[in-house]
């Protein structure tokens, strides 16, 4: 059974680059080269020229950890800025409540004072009278 390149680079953990570039230049001999220029390697010569290493490097990890390694140190930061993140959001939806009620208390306040406005103008008017209205004193 032959290697393709790319399953020859996965199987001795190297870069298909380095295996090619290892053909070239006669350092590992290919069993048959297509002539669409693919290579058919043997895994002995393969693992002759880059041997199998037993051990997992280690830069490389094995599996994703499922849970953070996180210290006790680290949790107890984290949960103090999750405390005051969240008396923050209280103190401002608080602020927020009291704004909301003040601009509602202004605007009844606004309204109330046009109301007097409007009928003490209206007031004013129905007093006013009309030069032809008005009483001539004869003295």
């Amino acid at each position: 059974m032959y290697l393709t390149l790319n399953q020859a680079a996965k199987e001795c953990g190297r870069s298909a680059g380095t295996l090619s570039k290892a053909v070239k230049s006669g350092k590992l001999s290919v069993a048959e080269k297509s002539d669409d220029g693919s290579f058919k390697i043997d895994p002995t010569e393969l693992f002759r020229v880059f041997p199998r290493s037993l051990e997992t490097p280690k830069n490389e990890q094995i599996e994703t950890p499922t849970e953070t390694q996180a210290t006790p140190r680290e949790i107890e930061f984290l949960q103090q800025m999750n405390a005051q993140m969240a008396e923050t959001i209280a103190d401002l939806r608080r602020r927020l409540d009291d704004e909301r009620d003040e601009r509602q208390r202004l605007a009844i306040i606004m309204l109330e004072h046009q109301k007097n406005t409007q009928e003490s103008k209206d007031d004013k008017v129905s007093k006013k009278k009309r030069w032809w209205q008005k009483e001539i004193k004869i003295v």
